[in-house]
């Protein structure tokens, strides 16, 4: 007997049991959307009454509620395209927070109105021009340690921070440890 032709009807049994279980999440989810958006699909019903899962509108000016989609506020972007920034620049501040495109300009265009400065300079992230300027400066990875340790932050805000100090014109607290480039 073959054990290779004997494990092919389980093997069908298991894709189909997989289907049937993928199938069934979608429809719960459909329908689960359906309920919390006041509308339900075709063929079924909607229970009377307030959806006890549905919180109500927020407040203007509130916080958002956890997973609430956010959009930036004409003066955060005001602020923002207004100071120089650039979607390069975005892009960095991206990187460096963890964040997302919406979340990120909401977050600087809101420092940017409380007087706050970002960690990247607007117009500033022609490619790599902080990253560049710390290696060119002949800064090594034992720096960034030394840098993330002083500053209390991680490498790569390490290193544009560092970077766009360079670029200012000014002096790092820790010296290089490599050769600068010519």
């Amino acid at each position: 007997m073959n054990p290779s032709t004997t494990s092919r009807p389980r093997r069908k049994r298991l894709m189909v049991a997989g289907v049937i279980a993928a199938s069934l999440s979608v429809a719960g989810a459909t329908a689960a959307m359906a309920a919390n958006s006041g509308s339900a699909p075709a063929g079924t019903t909607q229970p009377a009454g307030p959806t006890p899962d549905v919180a109500p509108p927020a407040a203007e000016g509130a916080a958002p509620a956890e997973g609430a989609s956010e959009v930036p506020t004409d003066e955060q972007s005001e602020a923002l395209w207004g100071a120089g920034y650039t979607s390069d620049d975005l892009d960095a501040l991206s990187d460096l927070w963890q964040t997302d495109g919406t979340e990120t300009k909401i977050r600087a265009g809101q420092m940017l109105l409380e007087g706050q400065e970002l960690p990247v300079a607007p117009n500033s992230t022609a490619p790599g021009a902080q990253l560049s300027a710390f290696w060119d400066a002949g800064y090594l990875w034992e720096d960034v340690e030394a840098l993330n340790e002083l500053w209390g932050t991680e490498w790569l805000e390490t290193k544009l921070r560092a970077g766009q100090a360079l670029l200012d014109g000014q002096a790092l607290p820790v010296p290089p440890s490599g050769t600068p480039a010519s």
